[in-house]
């Protein structure tokens, strides 16, 4: 006769209160929807009697809180809806750009700059970015932004973006416990808020942490949330325009010291490449869902007529 195996549970197996199921009782969306208002049931909900099999009421209440603030740091609000605060500051910041570029290429036009400074003159400090009043005028008519380059416009570009992101999901959905945006659903609430993919890629970036580290001065990650580094209101927008120059005169200091691992490597504008194709190119090159499409129709146009080559190109800065 063969004696039955005996069977014991692990230390794990032991604390485990509720046995795993292949399904759920709620639907993922069901529960993302309402989980925050998931309470315990009170005598005052008309109970005759409530008994807590496995821990007392405390205890039960405490891991009910633990569980929900839990699926609040890492669940998508999928109903989130920018709000108008979001709206203004994009419109705002939209029109302060235009004219600080418009500003610069007034400058630049004019053939404007600084004087050159002689052998013999003694080394004078770099003007401190962060008391400067007049971001448009540092001197002689010189806007703090003279040495800006495409890469400079999209990193303060950037820096807004996300700044304002953490700020208006933390108005938009009301929540005290939602300190910051849950690293892993970043992209779906840029994509959310600002109706485009986030794409690291064009920035010659391998991920979207890689990305965060270049404004890191602006916003960062705690506990995998991405937190703002800035004021909550936000009401001062010529930050973004001097903690991008700040970093690029540090970026500027380690290339001038040999760092080439300063040197960024952004994908150029649209109008930059497109300047540098043959006229029946550009249309392919205006987007990237432009050079898309055309491959697309190339391999198609391969694949029915069994001819035709099509390529592309990377441009490095």
């Amino acid at each position: 006769m063969i004696e039955p195996e005996v069977v014991e549970l692990t230390d794990e197996e032991k604390s485990t209160k509720f046995s795993k199921k292949n399904g759920t009782d709620l639907s993922s969306k069901v529960t993302s929807t309402f989980f925050s208002k998931f309470t315990i049931p009170d005598m005052d909900d008309g109970f005759d009697d409530i008994k807590y099999e496995w821990d007392k009421e405390a205890q039960a209440k405490e891991y009910l809180q633990k569980w929900v603030l839990n699926k609040k740091l890492t669940t998508r609000i999928d109903d989130i809806r920018p709000g108008q605060h979001f709206k203004e500051k994009v419109a705002q910041f939209t029109k302060l750009t235009k004219e600080w570029q418009d500003k610069l290429k007034a400058f630049t036009g004019a053939g404007k700059k600084k004087p050159a400074k002689k052998a013999d003159d003694e080394e004078t400090e770099d003007i401190d970015i962060f008391t400067v009043a007049d971001i448009c005028d540092v001197g002689d008519g010189s806007p703090l932004f003279e040495n800006f380059t495409f890469e400079d416009w999209e990193l303060m570009k950037l820096r807004f973006e996300f700044a304002l992101l953490v700020l208006s999901f933390k108005k938009d959905c009301n929540d005290p416990d939602r300190a910051g945006i849950p690293l892993d659903h970043l992209g779906w609430y840029y994509n959310k808020y600002y109706n485009k993919n986030l794409s690291p890629k064009a920035f010659g970036l391998a991920n979207v942490n890689e990305v965060l580290a270049l404004i890191k001065d602006s916003v960062n990650t705690k506990d995998s949330l991405v937190v703002s580094e800035l004021a909550e209101d936000l009401d001062d927008l010529d930050i973004f325009l001097k903690l991008t120059e700040e970093h690029r005169r540090e970026r500027q200091r380690r290339i001038d010291a040999g760092d080439e691992t300063a040197r960024l490597k952004f994908l150029p504008p649209a109008e930059a490449k497109a300047a540098h194709k043959p006229a029946a190119a550009k249309s392919a090159d205006a987007h990237p869902a432009a050079a898309m499409e055309a491959a697309d129709k190339g391999k198609s146009d391969k694949g029915n007529k069994g001819g035709g080559k099509w390529g592309k190109g990377k441009g490095k800065r």
